[in-house]
């Protein structure tokens, strides 16, 4: 869970592929390794914290698009953002403790 919120905290100043490529997987990927995580379910993981990351000010790029499209304040685009915001902490807080649920499709469907 200190890595989900890392990554919220860090999803505040950086955009997402900065995230994914300089901050997170070259240090977290060797860890999850030996903690024995498994790496298909922390990737979806991951995958749902950038997308938090997309749409948190101040740098939630997703935010600024939707703001060149519409011309809206800033301001009413956060508060009308703020229920998925939500929604998707609820459902990465589902995957977290049921992480069989991320894992169905992967491990029973794959050749």
């Amino acid at each position: 869970m200190s890595i989900c919120f890392s990554l919220l905290i860090i999803g505040l100043f950086l955009e997402s592929i900065s995230m994914l490529l300089l901050m997170m997987m070259p240090v977290l990927l060797p860890t999850i390794q030996l903690m024995g995580i498994d790496i298909i379910w922390f990737a979806i993981l991951f995958v749902m914290m950038i997308e938090c990351a997309l749409v948190t000010p101040p740098v939630g790029l997703n935010l600024f698009t939707i703001q060149a499209v519409t011309g809206s304040p800033i301001i009413d685009i956060t508060k009308g953002v703020t229920p998925f915001f939500i929604l998707i902490l609820l459902a990465v807080l589902i995957i977290y403790l049921l992480p069989e649920i991320a894992l169905f499709i992967p491990y029973h469907y794959t050749g």
